[in-house]
């Protein structure tokens, strides 16, 4: 049993997907490389931060929805969905990580 699906479409997934995982891992990255930095230069480098990847995966999906001619439909959600999938496993290792760090 096998499910057909049209290129365009297997590609507006794939694409979608990894986008999705792009963003997610660079929230992870940047969790990672402020976690010993204190409250106040923490919030400060996250937020800002926060906001250069959201610049920066709003342009990378406008780039991939004006340049290419995967179907629109399929990547949007793809990428919603991988999205929404990438950010609870990121929110879990987060936390399990968090629980390894001893309170000072």
């Amino acid at each position: 049993l096998s499910i057909q699906l049209p290129a365009a479409t297997g590609i507006g997934i794939a694409a979608g997907w990894l986008l999705g995982l792009i963003g997610v891992l660079a929230h992870y990255l940047s969790v990672w490389y402020l976690r010993e930095k204190d409250d106040r230069s923490f919030f400060v480098w996250f937020f800002r931060g926060l906001f250069l990847r959201f610049i920066f995966i709003l342009a990378l999906f406008s780039i991939v929805l004006v340049s290419t001619e995967i179907e629109q439909i399929s990547f949007t959600l793809s990428f919603i969905i991988s999205y929404i999938l990438h950010s609870v496993i990121d929110i879990i290792l987060i936390h399990k990580n968090y629980k390894k760090i001893p309170d000072n």
